[in-house]
């Protein structure tokens, strides 16, 4: 052997042996550190006190990675802790295996008792670690059923699927034991989402869906102490599906519940309308009643009023220019409306209200002037006989005078009507809040027309002013229509009875609305309210102070395998080769 082989020999004896001391030195050092841990763990578990509690602010977050059917699966808690005083803290649940996340420091695990050092510097600071549960139950079970094309398939058969797709998602809550406390006052929300090249034609009907970015975001929400069911339909190509996500926080931390004493108030000013509707309803059937009455006796007087017909021409001007009056305000109170209530649409449900106020109105004008002519017809006569004349001429005088002096009075009754019917249109559009009574009131003032239409109310009158004395002829045919008119005023007498009869019915029906209403909102929001809710350990009663416990549960992603790269060939290495790889 030469001096160069000599040398290389030497040379690799001296590098093997030299590997050999640090391999040995190695693994002294590990084993020296592995020494050090357990004993600092035995002195840990050493301090574990088999009654005590803990009562360091805290807050748990449990993890659960479930089969992508559901079911079981495995369950770890994040258990984050403010501790305010250095030393060895204690924190309790029963764990296979814990895991510190704040730092490299041991932790220390027998039976239900987890230790940890805290050191001076870590004071007021979050400490964190992980504890495995392993496959434990949860206070929801949740269950993820498939099936494809109408016919139910097993989750191994999902990836890759083609078809109509359905996928039912139940959230069953636990009826008893520690875990009830969490389903009846925990909000649980489930996510789904689905690719928008692998799912189509998405249809959930419960659930709030959103797009992100292309893909169908499916969120459903389960409110505390109930179990829920959902049903997701969608056309599917080679279908894949990232995980489903369940969540469960407090419902208290969840909703800000709303304050509903303006909702109150709307209730309560609809039933000062209803009041108001029933006094006038009343005050309605009391004048339907009179009108009745006085259109009896207008049909027992007709023949005396055929002399007085003439008359009527001033009438009907006056009932024109009433009704002129009428429909500038009702203008005007349609600006009114309006100003106030500007987003309000237009409709015409007070178009019929209207047609009623305006026979009334009519009514009440031809009610005044039958109630105010034989009297005033009368009292003329005997003037004008008492001056001497002849009964024909005092006749005609009398009644061109009485018929004044009936126009007069029609006039004032039917201002008197005007004014309570727009206080009662302007109640109803007030307090009932029909949001389209400006426009009915402005068609309902379009329809009172122009005094060039015959075919409108103010044209009608304008006519019956120039016809009147067209129908001095017809004045026994008119005793016989005023005979008609009085059968009809007694079943509009009737009718306004039985309606101001029920008008007071409903007012009784419905004056205890608001409280009712309260009550019900009270009731139901009772039903949700969990502000009395202490939060507590899920992992073990010895935790005294949890601030907060949160669940987070997942199911398996559904995805097709991946196609493995065959690698090629490696040599066999040798026990060198193997103990120099360690150093590369």
């Amino acid at each position: 052997m030469n001096a160069t082989m000599r040398n290389k020999h030497v040379g690799l004896k001296l590098a093997a042996g030299t590997l050999v001391v640090l391999l040995i030195t190695c693994a002294g050092l590990l084993g020296a550190q592995t020494v050090v841990a357990e004993e600092a763990t035995a002195a840990l578990n050493a301090q574990i006190s088999a009654s005590a509690t803990n009562d360091v602010e805290k807050t748990e977050v449990v993890y659960a990675k479930l089969p992508a059917n559901g079911g079981l699966g495995n369950v770890y808690v994040v258990n984050t802790l403010e501790p305010t005083e250095a030393g060895v803290l204690t924190d309790y649940g029963t764990y296979s295996k814990v895991q510190n996340l704040t730092n490299a420091l041991p932790l220390g695990n027998v039976d239900d008792a987890v230790t940890m050092d805290i050191a001076a510097e870590d004071v007021n600071k979050p400490f964190s670690y992980q504890g495995n549960l392993g496959a434990s139950p949860l206070p929801w079970a949740v269950d993820v059923a498939y099936s494809l094309n109408g016919e139910p398939i097993e989750v191994t058969q999902v990836a890759g699927a083609t078809g109509d797709l359905e996928i039912a998602l139940s959230l069953t809550g636990a009826k008893e034991g520690d875990d009830k406390a969490f389903f009846d006052n925990y909000l649980v929300t489930a996510t789904m989402t689905l690719a928008a090249d692998k799912a189509r034609n998405v249809e959930a009907p419960d659930a709030q869906i959103a797009m992100a970015g292309a893909d169908t975001q499916l969120t459903f929400m389960v409110m505390p102490g109930k179990d829920a069911k959902y049903t997701v339909r969608a056309q599917v190509e080679n279908f894949e599906m990232s995980s489903i996500q369940v969540a469960a926080i407090p419902f208290a931390i969840a909703f800000d519940f709303p304050d509903t004493n303006d909702l109150i108030s709307q209730f309560t000013q609809l039933t000062d309308a209803i009041g108001s509707l029933e006094s006038g309803a009343a005050a309605l059937a009391v004048g339907a009643e009179g009108l009745a009455s006085g259109i009896g006796q207008l049909s027992d007087g007709a023949s005396s009023i055929a002399a007085g017909v003439a008359g009527v021409a001033t009438g009907a001007q006056g009932v024109a220019e009433g009704l002129a009056q009428y429909q500038s305000a009702l203008y005007g109170q349609a600006a009114q409306l309006n100003a106030q209530a500007e987003a309000l649409g237009s409709e015409t449900q007070l178009e019929e209200a209207y047609k009623q106020a305006m026979t009334n109105y009519v009514g009440a004008f031809a009610h005044g002037f039958v109630q105010a002519f034989p009297s005033a017809y009368s009292q003329a006569y005997a003037q004008e006989i008492a001056q001497g004349k002849d009964p024909e001429t005092a006749a005609r005088s009398a009644a061109e005078t009485a018929a004044n002096a009936a126009s007069a009075a029609a006039q004032q009754a039917a201002a008197s009507q005007e004014a309570a019917l727009k206080q009662a249109i302007t109640n109803i559009a007030s307090r009932a809040g029909y949001a389209g009574s400006a426009q009915a009131l402005q068609g309902a003032a379009s329809g009172v027309g122009t005094a060039d239409n015959q075919e409108s109310l103010l044209g009608g009158a304008a006519a019956v002013a120039s016809g009147a004395t067209e129908l001095s002829g017809g004045a026994w045919e008119f005793a016989s229509g005023v005979g008609d008119a009085a059968r009809g005023a007694n079943e509009y007498a009737q009718g306004s009875s039985e309606f101001a009869q029920g008008m007071g019915e409903f007012k009784t029906q419905t004056h205890g609305l608001p409280d009712t209403i309260r009550r019900e909102i009270d009731n139901l929001l009772a039903e949700y309210d969990k502000s009395d809710f202490v939060p507590r350990s899920y992992v073990s009663s010895r935790n005294t102070n949890v601030k907060l416990v949160q669940f987070v549960m997942s199911t398996e992603a559904i995805t097709l395998p991946e196609k493995e790269t065959p690698r090629e060939d490696e040599p066999e290495q040798t026990p060198l080769d193997r103990l120099l790889g360690l150093f590369k």
